[in-house]
């Protein structure tokens, strides 16, 4: 696995060799602009609420709010805005400050 490496002052960056399937469109591509997505890991079929929805307990950890109080939640995955909860059942209305 590569490490991302930075001089001083500068972003990290870590080498990636693009291929292209349409040889053809080479030409086309001279100095394109280029967006790469990394994906360390993936999670289906999981339970995720808002970022937002995150509350830091007083014991430790993190919560949602259910109606008037608390749920301890386990985190998984962060994506998008969301994160994978588990500890609370599909379905359930959490609270999302606005």
């Amino acid at each position: 696995m590569a490490t991302a490496a930075a001089e001083e002052g500068q972003p990290a960056t870590i080498d990636v060799t693009v291929t292209v399937r349409d040889q053809k469109a080479l030409g086309r591509l001279d100095q394109a602009p280029v967006v790469v997505d990394l994906v360390a890991a993936t999670a289906e079929n999981v339970l995720a609420v808002p970022v937002t929805a995150l509350v830091a307990l007083s014991g430790g950890g993190y919560g949602v709010q259910i109606g008037g109080r608390y749920v301890p939640v386990r985190l998984g995955l962060f994506a998008d805005g969301l994160v994978e909860v588990s500890g609370v059942a599909e379905g359930t209305l959490v609270g999302v400050p606005s």
